[in-house]
This record gives structure tokens, C-alpha cells and sequence, in this order.
């Protein structure tokens, strides 16, 4: 796994410091590169090619959602990335990716950067996060705004098909096996014992970085 260097992880132990997200997707004839920065970077002597000579444009990262990466036995699974899809302003993205062609197999990948407190000054070299390839793109409309979720697949997840079976399909293999049912049951009797509304989970990073996900490196 990519590690951060000795300059960027003293900025981070300084507790003063900005992070900013590189996203590039391959999008035949008009390849996708943003950055949650504020400003537009060209990256050289980097010595990646999907990296040096390019600008990657600055992208409001109150729009920018990046989802925790998890791991199975079998590899990463699918990350997402969420960008803004406000249709006056983004029509001409909302387009392409309705042509499935141009994006669909294709490469993606992500970076971050450490900055100064005011980001301006790189802190270390930039970390690689995640490459995999487009699998899905998929649009969520609501009454003002369009977020157009896009999703990254490794290499095993994309070629290989999905079995669509969990854990409740146990009984098909067991006759015995009665965990799914018993599973359903406690969760249904969980729900009915509720009295208030909750909510918790996991949320993603968007244009500001979470430090726990930056120090896992």
C-alpha cells in the first residue's frame, strides 16, 4: 500500500494542514480531471502518466463525495465518487455518460494531496488512493440538484460476474440451515421494538478530509 512521506505526515502532526482529492476518469475524447484543491494543478516529475502534463480542474468539493474504500477476500470492492449534477451546469457531463461506450471497462483513479493550512504549498509527494475501472454510472435526482454517482470496480470485480447470492441463500445448500430466517425474525422484532427514529453508519469524505482517513497510510 502507498504510505505517506516523512513531509506530509509531519504536516499532518502539525494539526494545520489542507488535503485535496485528484480524481481522474477515463472518458473516451474527454477525459474527466478535477481536484477538490480551489485551483486548477498541472502535476511534472511526478512520474505517473495519468498525472504529469495534465491539469486537473478545480471542482467545488462541497460537491465532491468520496466513499470509504473496504476490503473482501477477493479484493476492493466498489468505491464511489458522487459529483455535483446540476443540469445548467454540468449538461455537457450528463451527456457523455449516457453514451455507456465511452466510460464503461474504462480506468479511474483517485489521489490526495497534503497541503500548508492555507493551500498553497504541497506538502510531500501526492498518494495514490484507489484505481479501478467505471462500472456504473448512476443519476440521483432530486427537486433542485442531480448527483451523478460514479463507480469504481478493481480489476476482479470487473471481470468477474456477480453470483447474487448472500447469506440467505444458505437453506439452498443446507436444509437445516435456518440462520436466515432466524436473522430475519430478530431484525423484524429489533425494528417493532423501536420507539424513535435513529440513524448512524459511515459516511464518505468529501472536500473535507476526515484526518482518520489520512493517517490509516
Amino acid at each position: 500500500m502507498p504510505t505517506l512521506d516523512s513531509t506530509a505526515k509531519a504536516a499532518l502532526d502539525t494539526q494545520a494542514f489542507a488535503a485535496a482529492w485528484f480524481i481522474y476518469c477515463d472518458v473516451v475524447g474527454d477525459p474527466i480531471r478535477i481536484t477538490t484543491l480551489g485551483k486548477d494543478v498541472t502535476f511534472a516529475s511526478t512520474g505517473d502518466a495519468d498525472l504529469d502534463g495534465n491539469t486537473f480542474i478545480s471542482f467545488d468539493a462541497r460537491a465532491v463525495e468520496v466513499s470509504d474504500v473496504t476490503n473482501s477476500e477477493s479484493g476492493s470492492d466498489t468505491l464511489s465518487i458522487d459529483l455535483s449534477g446540476i443540469v445548467s451546469i454540468d449538461t455537457a457531463l450528463l451527456n457523455e455518460i449516457g453514451d455507456t461506450t465511452k466510460w464503461r471497462g474504462r480506468p479511474g483513479r483517485i489521489w490526495f494531496a497534503v497541503y500548508d493550512a492555507d493551500g498553497v504549498t504541497q506538502q510531500g509527494a501526492i498518494v495514490p488512493h484507489y484505481t479501478g475501472y467505471m462500472g456504473s454510472v448512476e443519476i440521483q435526482p432530486s427537486t433542485e440538484t442531480q448527483v451523478i454517482r460514479i463507480k469504481l470496480e478493481n480489476y476482479l470485480a470487473a471481470f468477474n460476474m456477480a453470483s447474487n447470492r448472500s447469506y440467505m441463500n444458505q437453506k439452498d445448500y443446507d436444509s437445516a440451515d435456518t440462520s436466515a430466517s432466524a436473522t430475519l425474525a430478530a431484525a423484524n422484532g429489533a425494528r417493532k421494538g423501536t420507539g424513535g427514529n435513529s440513524s448512524g453508519g459511515f459516511g464518505g469524505v468529501g472536500g473535507n478530509f476526515d484526518t482518520r482517513q489520512i493517517h490509516r497510510y
